[in-house]
């Protein structure tokens, strides 16, 4: 907090906008200290609100005296800015919908060229939490392969990120000895895996507004994705992709009711 007022201090600027909890929580107090206008942009809850605890209690105080003043606070679904006005957190005539950071579609676009021949691929593409579902994709791929054992899963995103919940190094390591899914590393430009990939999969337990599924289905990928705040918004559930149970490795491995006998 004192090095964000040093900053406005220095730079006194006209308005300030936050991005992700640190910067409006803090950003937006510091702000105050040289009256900034100030709004914000709520782009996900993230792990202190998936796991509620003393620490979701702290958060949300934190973040109602950060928004008391706050000209807008933009919130990135619906489920979102609900729970925020129903506790207070923030007012609803301050609060607006906003869907999603975006996608430069000159970038994220269908391509001509046709993949490669070969088995179906699936595709995580997000940071490796266990917020994000890592578990049950992997967990998924043991079951999918018991009936398809040609299908590849692989998985691309940073791995030891600084987050409570981040996927351990060695837990991978044993997921790729026993050839259940393959990491493709990390990336500054995802297209090419997105593009070589024939589905998308990101079954997370919240989001905001999840760049993989938006830029998934950009470039024309069926997306598969759990039905949660944030998710759901990205899906449109039997035309876009599918939306499954969370935290449930059968329910991301079952094919979807219209595929199955009894729908046919």
């Amino acid at each position: 907090l004192w090095r964000y007022a040093k900053v406005f201090r220095t730079l006194r600027p006209f308005a300030y906008l936050g991005f992700t909890a640190k910067p409006n929580i803090y950003g937006s107090m510091a702000a105050r200290t040289v009256r900034a206008k100030v709004i914000n942009n709520v782009s996900g809850l993230g792990t202190v609100f998936i796991k509620k605890g003393p620490l979701t209690g702290l958060v949300a105080r934190l973040y109602r005296v950060a928004f008391r003043t706050s000209s807008t606070v933009f919130f990135q679904n619906r489920d979102d800015m609900e729970l925020f006005i129903a506790n207070r957190i923030a007012r609803r005539n301050q609060s607006a919908l906003l869907p999603g950071s975006g996608v430069d579609l000159q970038r994220f676009n269908p391509r001509q060229s046709a993949r490669p021949p070969g088995p179906f691929r699936f595709l995580f593409l997000g940071r490796l939490l266990w917020d994000k579902g890592v578990a049950e994709y992997v967990e998924a791929a043991r079951l999918v392969r018991q009936s398809h054992p040609e299908a590849r899963f692989q998985i691309l995103g940073p791995l030891g990120v600084d987050n409570r919940t981040a996927v351990p190094s060695s837990y991978l390591e044993r997921c790729r000895a026993e050839t259940i899914v393959e990491y493709l590393g990390e990336s500054d430009d995802v297209r090419d895996a997105i593009e070589q990939a024939d589905c998308i999969v990101l079954p997370s337990y919240r989001e905001g507004l999840p760049r993989a599924l938006l830029e998934g289905s950009a470039m024309g990928k069926p997306v598969v994705a759990t039905d949660v705040p944030g998710c759901r918004d990205a899906v449109d559930d039997g035309e876009t992709g599918y939306l499954c149970e969370a935290r449930s490795a059968p329910s991301l491995a079952a094919p979807p009711a219209c595929c199955s006998p009894r729908a046919s």
